[in-house]
């Protein structure tokens, strides 16, 4: 009977019968008559809805009715372990059935599941061996195929395996832990995002869990990272846990959560973090601002604190206004402080006093500034500046409002916002002293004096009067040479323990400090440069000669102190840095009274200046030259770099050229010693922690000389730069070589003066006739610094991490492409050229680097260089996009650099999840990058903008040196420029920056007849049967398919010009498809798909043009070639080989004479630093890590000698990899002319002619494959034998990257043309089987 009601209740459930409560408990009731056949029938009436046909009208209405009949469970005493059994045997009957084959019928069952789980009540409890068994059988179905069944396997997981009460130690403990890593997995491989939701919003946090979880705020689905923010504001609290055991964010959580979560560009992460930083407002921190910030401490993350605030207020959480009005209110304004200061201060001088008279020692009690914590006085700064904008913009409003109505409303706003402003803060009189109060406190509240600072430099403060100007120039005087007071008292860690950005930079700050004083100053003296240099450079002066003891008085600088005089150079270097670029170097000062003198050196012929005497004022030339040129020599690092970002800072101004070359004269070793460096692995492979800090610290004033070496490069252009850098380096040379001469002959018991005469000359004569490549100048040194960190990977010769020299010699470059077309602008304009320009081929060549550093798998590990890369790429776009001649200098730029690039990055290999036609290596993914960035690049400059754009351009080009040379082809005839054709302007566009050609036909045309020379054997210095090569030749045929849409748009009103351009181009496609299925090119190395485009893109250009232009001439075809072939033919031969971009850095001798010219000391001396520097290192490092790192302890001269034989043997090695290619490419420029030649169809052109305009002969021919056949047999021969070379010198590869690996020294690290050769041959080996 009970059985009967059961089937009658599903039978009317299936035709639709709507159920109510009182249906469900007659169900239960059937149930308690005869437990096991009604459950038993109830489950066979499940199982035939389960294997019912997809889309039942039932889906919804019988998951929705056992969700309430569970929800109807009996829970009296007696009945309540009945219906438990009743819905467990229910439940494992339901999971045994799960192995269903059909998709939907697994979904049914799971929904079965969950509506059950869903509708029990809290306290209900399963029995535990069905649960377990049950949890089982679900764990199995986690990997199913169907995303719908593992969304619902997670949350019947989540409702069954994680029971409330778990005990210590039990067998439930440890099946919750592998459910728990189980889900873990799950939620970092899942691919559907709809699963990943589920686990995040489901599984139970601790600790472990919290930061897997947080993992995903980044994950690639929007909704996956919104739904961690959810979790969080859901269940983390900000600063405690609400319940025993729970969970909290930590410092470091919580700030990683809102800094990327409030700046994430998509809508739903980013809304769900402003709803996560309200629910920590509103909720955790009571709508207390000051509370929230202290939970991110303003002092070390300034930045999100502002971010916090300020999508509080455009939220509209938090008001500004209302909030300095209640703390007015309350009495705890800056006037109310500035009274407890007072009351302070006296109550102190009067234990004093009564100390003084009972004679008793003093304690130190409490300071006036303990109530005030860092988040407080970071909302005061923040609150005043929206509430002075308010007021400004509000009056500005009102002055431009016509209506009177509008004008007085926002007049009142403005002066309520004043009222309030003038409330809350005291007079600059009271705010000067109040300064100068909070300095005296002590180190720990320099973060509070530095945002007391900050609020001096609003504009309601008024500076003009004398009592507050004197005031202000008292309390200004005192913070600036107050370090030197304390540094004799404590020395430079005297002051705090802690390292504080805000401390000065003798006491381990970071320039923060320094920063703020110097805007208090700006404000004092109304943002006036001159009138700030003339106030605050003698306190600077003053401060050396403060912190300088009378016995150094006239001793030379680098025996000075090194707090004072870091912190004068500090100071000296923010101060020209705040007084702007407008202001001279001759400004002067008042007269002062300095302890500095000047001593001997260059500085004493510039300033004019006896060593004796004082001076009667100072020029901002005058002080840079006494403290910064005297202290380069400083054996403190941080003092050399403070010296040269003072000589550098100085020459960014306004009449700085004259003193660029004192500047390069004071960089110049420091870039040669970084550039030498950069050979071995610079300080990346240091072990332990202090020596990598130790190695930051040396390497600081090669750093901040790279840096300065481009700023100076973008002021006043590369060439000038390059040149003063090649003398610079050729002295330095010279006088190294006179030194050694001079040396060696006293050591004989010579007279050294007539052969030191004589050695000048001969050290200027060998200077001279060196290789050009000695310090080549600006983008030699970038490209030897990035040539390590981009193409060399760890576990190889020349391997460098992209981190310090790499990385800022990556981001110079990056700087210096995309300032390029702005120094071409200003030296259009300059008619007096003071700003020079780089030249176009050396732009490329950066370019170059950069699109091999976005791709290069050495840069994996360090993601935010990458990020930066990105970004300038990006900024490189928009600026290719412009119309007009800015844009296509960027457009040429990049077509200048993409084949040079992408051959180059046949090299590098591939990322992981590469395609399998990339074969190995990036330069596919390079190619695609570069190409539709170029098209997207030229669709954009080509709209409706360009027309106007191109109008302004030529007016600038009316001055132009492009212009001013404007080659003969310009003053033909159309008629002559038709027939000529595209080579003709492209001949005019040969150079990136001299000509008009557009960027990509420039590069269709280069690409195309790249493809006809990959098909003619020994032209492309290119093996075929090599896979990387076989990826960049596939690519190249898809090449210009992918720039048809940056090619000029063919309409009615198209110039004759263009037609022709399309027409040619056609024609070259053509001939490029006839020589690659001619020469067995298509099918054995490029693939159909391949082939089909470059197809595919000569139809399109054949149907743009048959209607648009006459037939082609076979003179016309003639005369085409001829110019095609001059004009590409340096370009195209210029391309690397495969040997030469898979070979090892080749060694250059010249950066032997550079090491030499050492970088702090200079010549004996520097030596001996050098000596001091390793035995320090070895003696940190401890007698037990000598091992791999006991060449750091060897001498120089024994250095030198091992480098100089090890690159000796190199060079020869390198030689004969280059005089092979070389050979190659002589050979190819011989028969370039005779390789053009082939039969075209009717097709080409719409002409249906004989293009067969040079046919080269048998004896062309024979040559040719003789000349190939012989140089692949040179190059095999010369493999071999290199390769038994270096079986027979080398030991085996070692991988070990924790030894120090400087180049020359280390024969045993496995080079990369023996890594390449070897998988060359394997291969082979592969392609022959």
């Amino acid at each position: 009977m009970a059985a009967a009601n059961v089937i009658d209740f599903f039978v009317r459930l299936s035709d639709g019968w709507i159920f109510d409560a009182s249906h469900l408990k007659k169900l239960w009731a059937a149930l308690r008559k005869d437990k096991d056949a009604a459950c038993s029938q109830l489950a066979k009436c499940l199982l035939v809805y389960i294997g019912a046909p997809e889309k039942h009208e039932s889906d919804k209405s019988i998951p929705r009715c056992m969700k309430e009949w569970a929800g109807l469970m009996p829970m009296d005493p007696v009945s309540k372990s009945w219906g438990e059994d009743v819905i467990g045997m229910l439940l494992a009957q339901l999971a045994e059935w799960m192995p269903q084959a059909a998709k939907h019928s697994r979904v049914r069952v799971l929904n079965l599941i969950v509506s059950i789980l869903r509708g029990l009540r809290q306290e209900t409890s399963l029995d535990e061996g069905i649960r377990m068994s049950i949890v089982g059988i679900l764990l199995e179905h986690l990997p199913d195929k169907d995303d719908k069944v593992r969304q619902l396997v997670v949350i019947a997981l989540t409702k069954l395996g994680f029971p409330e009460e778990v005990e210590d130690g039990s067998s439930d403990l440890t099946a919750t832990a592998k459910l728990l890593a189980e889900l873990t997995d799950a939620l970092h491989s899942d691919i559907s995002q709809d699963v990943r939701v589920e686990l995040v919003n489901r599984l139970p946090l601790d600790k472990p869990t919290l930061i897997e979880v947080l993992r995903h705020r980044s994950d690639r689905s929007a909704n996956v990272a919104a739904a961690v923010y959810d979790k969080v504001a859901r269940d983390v609290p900000m600063l405690r846990p609400t319940t025993p055991g729970g969970v909290s964010a930590s410092p470091e959580q919580r700030t990683s959560l809102l800094w990327y979560g409030l700046q994430e560009p998509r809508a739903e992460p980013r809304s769900a973090a402003q709803g996560l930083l309200a629910k920590w407002f509103v909720g955790d921190a009571a709508k207390d601002i000051v509370v929230l910030l202290e939970a991110f401490d303003p002092q070390s993350n300034t930045e999100l604190c502002r971010l916090i605030v300020d999508q509080l207020v455009a939220n509209e959480h938090w008001d500004p206004q209302s909030w300095l009005k209640a703390e007015t209110a309350a009495g705890r304004s800056l006037p109310d402080l500035a009274r407890v200061a007072e009351q302070f201060e006296g109550q102190r001088q009067r234990q004093q006093q009564a100390q003084a008279q009972s004679g008793a020692a003093g304690s130190g009690g409490a300071s006036w500034l303990a109530g005030v914590s860092s988040a407080l006085v970071f909302v005061w700064v923040y609150a005043c500046r929206k509430v002075e904008e308010v007021a400004l913009d509000k009056g500005r409003a009102a002055a431009e409002r016509v209506a009177a109505t509008v004008a007085q409303a926002e007049a009142s706003a403005a002066a309520q916002a004043e009222a309030v402003l003038e409330a809350f803060l005291p007079t600059a009189q009271q705010m000067a002293k109040l300064c100068s109060q909070a300095a005296e406190a002590g180190p720990t509240y320099r973060y509070i004096t530095a945002q007391l600072l900050e609020l001096t430099t609003l504009s309601y403060m008024n500076w003009v009067d004398a009592s507050s100007r004197q005031e202000a120039e008292a309390t200004l005087w005192g913070l600036i040479t107050e370090t030197s007071r304390s540094n004799e008292k404590g020395g430079p860690s005297g002051l705090s323990t802690s390292r504080s950005p805000f401390l000065p930079v003798a006491s381990g700050g970071s320039g923060a400090w320094e920063a703020a004083v110097l805007g208090f100053a700006t404000a004092l003296y109304s943002n006036d440069g001159a009138a700030l240099v003339h106030g605050v450079l003698p306190m600077v002066l003053q401060l050396v000669e403060a912190g300088m003891p009378s016995a150094l008085s006239g001793e030379r600088m680098e025996e000075a102190p090194e707090g004072p005089l870091l912190q004068a150079l500090t100071f000296l270097h923010l101060l020209m840095a705040t007084a702007g670029p407008g202001v001279h170097p001759s400004t002067s000062t008042a007269p002062v009274q300095p302890a500095l003198q000047q001593h001997e050196g260059p500085a004493a012929t510039s300033t004019g200046t006896s060593s004796a005497g004082a001076r009667s004022s100072w020029t901002l030339a005058q002080a840079v030259d006494s403290l910064a040129w005297s202290a380069s020599v400083n054996p403190s690092p941080s003092v050399r770099a403070a010296a040269v970002r003072c000589y550098v800072e100085l020459c960014l101004r306004d009449g700085g050229l004259e003193h660029v070359p004192r500047a390069i004269a004071m960089l110049a070793p420091k870039l040669s010693s970084a550039a030498a460096a950069c050979g071995g692995s610079a300080y990346g492979a240091v072990a332990t922690d202090d020596d990598l800090e130790f190695a930051a610290q040396q390497q600081l004033p090669r750093r901040v000389a790279l840096q300065g070496l481009v700023d100076l490069a973008l002021t006043w252009g590369e060439p000038t730069v390059t040149a003063e850098l090649k003398k610079a380096v050729t002295a330095a040379a010279s006088c190294r070589q006179v030194d050694d001469v001079t040396a060696q002959l006293e050591a004989l018991g010579m007279d050294p003066d007539k052969a030191a005469a004589r050695s000048v000359d001969a050290g200027a004569a060998a200077a001279a006739a060196g290789s050009p490549h000695v310090a080549g100048g600006v983008v030699p040194i970038l490209m030897r610094l990035t040539e390590g960190a981009v193409r060399k990977f760890q576990g190889f010769d020349g391997y460098v991490p992209a981190r310090g020299m790499a990385a800022d010699a990556l981001l110079g470059a990056a700087r210096l492409v995309h300032c390029w077309s702005l120094q071409r602008r200003l030296n259009k304009r300059l008619r007096h050229q003071a700003v020079t320009t780089m030249q176009p081929r050396l732009a490329e060549q950066l370019l170059t680097r950069l699109l091999l550093a976005r791709f290069s798998p050495s840069l994996e590990s360090e993601p935010g260089l990458r990020s930066q890369i990105s970004a300038f790429f990006k900024s490189f776009q928009e600026a290719a996009s412009e119309a007009g001649e800015e844009g296509a200098v960027y457009r040429r730029m990049l077509a200048g650099s993409f084949l040079h690039a992408a051959r180059c990055a046949m090299a590098l290999p591939a990322p992981a999840g590469a395609p399998a036609t990339a074969r190995g290596c990036v330069a596919p993914a390079l190619m695609e990058f570069a190409g539709e960035l170029l098209a997207s690049a030229a669709a954009v400059a080509g709209g409706p903008a360009a027309v106007s754009a191109a109008v302004s351009d030529s007016d600038d080009a009316e001055v132009s040196h492009a212009n001013r040379e404007a080659p003969a082809a310009s003053t033909v005839s159309d008629a002559a420029t038709a027939a000529a054709g595209p080579g003709a302007a492209a001949d005019r566009g040969s150079d990136v920056g001299d000509g008009p050609p557009d960027a990509v036909v420039w590069l269709c045309e280069m690409v195309l007849e790249e493809v006809v020379r990959l098909s003619s054997p020994g032209r492309s210095s290119l093996d075929t049967s090599e896979g990387r090569v076989r990826a960049y030749a596939a690519e190249l045929f898809k090449t210009p398919m992918r720039l048809l849409p940056g090619l000029p748009v063919i309409n009615a009103a198209t110039s004759p010009a263009v037609l022709t351009t399309i027409r040619w181009l056609a024609y070259l496609g053509r001939r490029a498809m006839l020589k690659a299925s001619g020469g067995n090119l298509v099918k054995t190395v490029v693939p159909d798909t391949a082939y089909k485009k470059l197809q595919e893109f000569v139809r399109m250009l054949e149907s743009l043009q048959q209607v648009k232009t006459a037939p082609i001439s076979e003179e016309d075809a003639k005369v085409f070639l001829q110019a095609f072939r001059e004009q590409h033919r340096e370009k195209l031969e210029q391309l690397p080989s495969f040997e030469d971009v898979t070979a090892d850095l080749a060694p250059d001798d010249e950066w032997d004479v550079l090491l030499a010219v050492d970088t702090s000391q200079g010549g004996v001396g520097a030596r001996t630093a050098g000596g001091r520097a390793d035995q320090a290192r070895a003696k940190k490092r401890g007698p037990g890590t000598k091992g791999a790192k006991c060449g750091a302890t060897k001498s120089h001269g024994s250095t030198m000698t091992t480098t100089m034989a090890t690159r000796t043997r190199q060079t020869g090695k390198a030689a004969a990899s280059r005089g092979t290619t070389s050979s190659r490419r002589a050979d190819a420029c011989d028969t370039t002319d005779t390789d053009d030649g082939f039969d075209a169809d009717q097709g080409c052109g719409g002409a249906g002619m004989d293009m067969n305009t040079d046919i080269e002969s048998d004896d062309d021919v024979f040559r040719r494959e003789n000349t190939a056949a012989a140089t692949k047999g040179t190059r095999n021969r010369a493999g071999g034998a290199a390769a038994t070379a270096t079986a027979t010198a080398r030991p085996a590869a070692s991988q070990d990257t924790s030894a120090a690996s400087y180049v020359g020294t280390q024969p045993e690290r496995r080079s990369s043309r023996a890594a390449a050769a070897k998988a060359s041959e394997k291969l082979e080996a592969l392609r022959l089987n």
